[in-house]
């Protein structure tokens, strides 16, 4: 079995493609269009954000995900959807090195990673994990404050919350066997609005 669902021999490889394209065209479309806003427009700096998401694929068990690299896939991604990527968020300073990304599940104890980063990546589990008490953790919160803008914080919670659902659509599904919603499919990706719009 290719995915969690009956796919038909068609879509045999491309099991997304027939979630996006027949099954549910305008909800896959709002995601996907969620997810472009999402790498096209962060103010986020790239570290923070692409360790952000390194975390939640793996907290997700995306396998698509975690073989995602941002620096690559963003820009190849946001170009085939017909999107400008001159302005998105792999533009926003250095990327990750394989250790980064190597050594983000333990990022409590890794020394690679600056203290906005680690708040990030604090953030970034957190929603992921335990989001009643991040919610209300007032410390923590007048720690992110001091080092993250409002519109940051904004825009850190946004990413997250595109993050934490798109991957783990791709990987309850199983389609993360065969593609990524963002890295692997980019063809199946981009019919969604263009069906959706019909």
């Amino acid at each position: 079995m290719v995915a969690n669902i009956d796919v038909p021999a068609d879509y045999a490889e491309t099991p997304l493609d027939y979630a996006i394209n027949v099954l549910s065209p305008e909800q896959a479309g709002a995601m996907f269009e969620f997810s472009r806003k999402v790498y096209a427009g962060s103010i986020l700096p790239f570290r923070e954000f692409e360790l952000a998401r390194a975390l939640i694929a793996q907290i997700n068990g995306c396998l698509a995900c975690q073989r995602f690299r941002g620096e690559t896939d963003i820009p190849d991604y946001l170009e085939a959807s017909g999107v400008d990527a001159s302005h998105a968020v792999h533009r926003n300073g250095p990327g990750l090195v394989e250790q980064d990304y190597a050594e983000v599940r333990e990022w409590r104890t890794s020394h690679s990673y600056s203290a906005r980063e680690r708040l990030a990546l604090e953030f970034a589990e957190r929603f992921s994990l335990e989001p009643d008490p991040l919610g209300t953790d007032a410390a923590f919160w007048e720690t992110l404050r001091a080092h993250f803008s409002d519109k940051e914080i904004c825009e850190l919670a946004l990413a997250v919350a595109n993050l934490v659902g798109s991957g783990r659509f791709a990987h309850v599904m199983g389609f993360d066997r065969t593609v990524c919603p963002v890295g692997d499919s980019f063809a199946a990706v981009e019919r969604a609005p263009a069906i959706a719009a019909e």
